[in-house]
Order: structure tokens, then sequence, then C-alpha cells
């Protein structure tokens, strides 16, 4: 169902309150990405006799790096900021906070905007909470549900998210412009914004959802399922690519008439997926294995006969163009075995 957002300060208190006002698309019901980020997992299935065993990438948690869905914070103004690692320098009154059921369903969501910054950028950031050290053996794959709500009065300002080292260093970012001049949605690689292909679409919830390779410095964007780019550049710079910190940015057009647009975020996840291997007999009664790829890499599926020894299959080396891939391989020699082990190793390409 539709439901449309608005704004009816108090008399005297410039505040973020919601009546009906636009008619926003549907929103999306499917419950958020859980990612599992498991420590060496094992798992075997048996299939017509045939065993499987798979082994998850290795990490330092079994737990997202972080989540939420803002439900235990309070609403208001300016109670966004100081909880959960959140954190912002930008002076100002009513520009961030806590709403609750500004879509129907929804509960308390995060926004930032709308309000009166005294800066020119209102930046609300934490930790992607990537321990120090830690090496992905995959994508760091960053989701959350956005709206974007578009001026009534005053000016058409741009919102942004972007990414940042341990030492605070800006590494690339993804804008939503809603100027005039520039409308769209730009790519930006530390150095350089570009313009991205998708369209942005104003007043409605979308499903953002970013994988973020820092080894071979490369990320994908999607909206809803939608491209929004692939294989792309992620920073230009030449501070250390590392995981740090990420932020959410209003970037006001004019202090003097700054919007009243604003940009909802909710049911943030960040973590990284793990490699997990599935199994079924076909009709023929060979094994076929399928598996998502967590980056983009090749993957060697390996044999053995007893969980210990292990061997390359002949012509199972999967290669994957980007994260997300889905791949597929089938065992024809596995009608020659009553018991046979399965595991997919990622070989990952040179940073």
């Amino acid at each position: 169902m539709g439901a449309d957002l608005g704004r009816c300060p108090a008399p005297g208190v410039r505040s973020l309150h919601f009546s009906f006002r636009r008619l926003w698309r549907p929103l999306c019901v499917n419950a958020p990405l859980r990612i599992a980020y498991a420590c060496c997992l094992v798992k075997a299935a048996i299939v017509g006799g045939v065993a499987a065993l798979w082994l998850a990438g290795s990490a330092s948690s079994a737990a997202d790096f972080y989540q939420t869905d803002f439900s235990s914070f309070p609403v208001g103004d300016d109670l966004w900021a100081g909880r959960d690692g959140w954190r912002t320098t930008t002076p100002g009154r009513g520009w961030s906070g806590i709403v609750d059921n500004v879509v129907p369903g929804l509960g308390r969501s995060a926004f930032i905007g709308y309000g009166r910054p005294l800066t020119s950028v209102a930046r609300v950031s934490r930790s992607l909470g990537v321990p120090a050290g830690a090496s992905l053996s995959s994508v760091l794959r960053f989701e959350c549900l956005l709206g974007l709500s578009s001026s009534v009065t005053g000016g058409d300002d741009a919102f942004a998210l972007r990414f940042y080292n341990p030492a605070g260093a800006k590494l690339a970012g993804i804008k939503f412009d809603l100027g005039a001049e520039n409308y769209g949605i730009w790519i930006d690689d530390g150095v350089t914004e570009t313009e991205a292909i998708a369209l942005l679409v104003a007043d409605s919830v979308q499903v953002l959802s970013l994988d973020i390779d820092f080894a071979s410095n490369r990320w994908w964007a999607y909206l809803d399922g939608t491209t929004v780019f692939e294989n792309q550049p992620f920073t230009a710079t030449v501070v250390a690519r590392v995981p740090g910190g990420f932020s959410f940015d209003w970037q006001v057009a004019s202090l003097l008439d700054p919007g009243d647009n604003w940009l909802l975020v909710d049911d943030l996840t960040i973590g990284a997926p793990d490699l997990r291997l599935s199994i079924q007999e076909t009709p023929a009664g060979t094994v076929e294995l399928s598996w998502t790829s967590t980056r983009a890499a090749s993957y060697q599926v390996q044999v053995s006969e007893d969980a210990a020894q292990w061997s390359n299959l002949p012509g199972a080396l999967i290669v994957a163009a980007a994260p997300r891939a889905d791949l597929r391989f089938e065992d024809t020699a596995s009608t020659l075995t009553s018991r046979r082990f399965y595991r997919a190793i990622q070989i990952d390409p040179a940073p």
C-alpha cells in the first residue's frame, strides 16, 4: 500500500512532523538481508548417497559488522547522533533525528534534512564495524532502506552516503542530487563525481545495496535490485584503502534557503557474505552444485573421498565477473561413486 509523506510543523517550532502529502511507491515488505559471516563453517549434505561438504570463508565473527532498524532509538529531533556509535560535529537544530511510522508499518527510522543546519554540509557518521586488521575474503556488503523526499518549500539539495578509511580520509561515495541542474545519482571516487546511468526516483522508498571490494578497488550498487552501476573503480585517492567509517550527508545548496527535502534511513546492515554450496541430484543421477559468488573471482570446485585429501575437479574452475553471480557446476562423474565430498575454494584476484 502506498503512503503520502508531508510535514506540518507545530506552531512556533521548526520540528519534523508528518501528515500525508504524496503517494509513495508501495514499500517492499521483504525482510532486510541478514548476512552470515562464519568462521570456518563446515556443513555436509547427502543427496542420493553422495555427500557434499562446503567451507565458508574465514572471518573473525559470525555476526554482521553492524545492523540496526533504529527500533531502540528514542523518537525526536537530534536523537540520531549520540547513540549506538553514531556521531556528528555539525551544529544546528532539527536537521536529523528519529521518526516513528512515517511509512506505515516501517516503525522507527532515522532522517537527515528538513531542519536548520548552520553549515553547508550536515553529517551523521559512524564506524563500519569492521575489526581493525581484518582481512575480508569477500566484498563488504552495505544495505539499507532509503527514502528521498523532495522539497515543497526552499531549495533543492543533495544527500550522500560516503565512506572513509580509519584515519577519516574520504574514499568514495554515492550522491543523490535533487537540484534541477544536477538532478540524478552521482558516483564519487573521492576525486571526481560521475553521473550514474540509473534514474533518481524521489519520493519513494527503495533498498540500496552496495558491494565494495577493497582488495580489487571495485564496487557495485543496486536500488531495489536494479543496477545503479557495476564494477566501477571504488576510490581514485592515494590514501589507505581500508574500511573505516561512513556517513550520511545533507549538502545544502543555500543556507539562506535550505530545502525541506530530507532522507529517510532504515534497516541498515553491514557485513560480508560467506561462501555456501548447495547440492541437488539431477534426473540423470548426476550432482549439480550451485552457489553465489562473494566477489569477482575464480572458484575452484574440489572433490574428496574422505573429506581429508582434496583434488580439483577437471573443468570445475568457474569465473564470476561480479559479486552475487549465480554459479553452477554439474559433476557427471558422481554416478561412478557412492560417496563423494565437495567444496568450493575462492581464488581471489590479485589486488
